[in-house]
């Protein structure tokens, strides 16, 4: 196995869409045409998530737009919290923990047990969930000794949470989520544009 310090930094940055930020958004009051998103703006976001760290110029060419129109509508994007670049590590690469818990609640609504979990700093991943449980959380620890203490010294006694199951990554098989575009193969400028 390749040394952590020698993974090619360029391939740890990813674009995270929020799906559900146009809910949270309608809540807060902004208008639907807002939150409109288009086609070339799910192209930059294709974009962004095959490599966020590439310059606008680029993502410019690829789409068919100007820089400067990329640029604004990134910024936009980015502002309404459709989107983020940020850097993303692939935690037992470097000797950290990686866990999926699952979450039932009980006594109290869904969302105050979310918002407590948001506010722990190891939990990298909180959704609401259809199914058996109410939330599905991602978790990061150094080490055994601190998720156990984030699990039961943590999470089990926020107020609300009922059943906890905790299904921990030994190894990644696959992850290319994270770097092709969410609908589609990556488009190139010959097919965006009509000839």
């Amino acid at each position: 196995m390749a040394s952590p310090l020698a993974y090619d930094l360029r391939h740890l940055a990813w674009v995270k869409v929020t799906e559900f930020v146009v809910k949270r958004g309608l809540a807060m009051g902004e208008s639907h045409e807002a939150l409109d998103i288009d086609r070339f703006d799910r192209l930059i976001i294709d974009q962004l998530r095959i490599d966020g760290r590439q310059p606008f110029v680029d993502v410019a060419r690829t789409v068919g737009l100007s820089e400067a129109v990329v640029r604004r509508r990134y910024a936009r994007l980015h502002r309404l919290g459709v989107l983020q670049v940020v850097g993303m590590v692939d935690a037992p690469r470097i000797g950290e923990l990686f866990a999926h818990v699952c979450l039932r609640v009980r006594g109290v609504p869904v969302a105050s047990v979310a918002d407590a979990l948001a506010k722990l700093p190891q939990v990298k991943f909180v959704a609401l969930s259809s199914g058996s449980y109410d939330l599905v959380i991602d978790v990061s620890a150094a080490d055994v000794s601190e998720l156990a203490e984030l699990l039961n010294g943590k999470i089990h006694r926020i107020k609300g949470v009922y059943q906890v199951e905790v299904s921990t990554a030994l190894e990644t098989y696959k992850d290319s989520y994270l770097w092709a575009g969410f609908r589609e193969p990556p488009a190139t400028r010959s097919a965006i544009l009509p000839r």
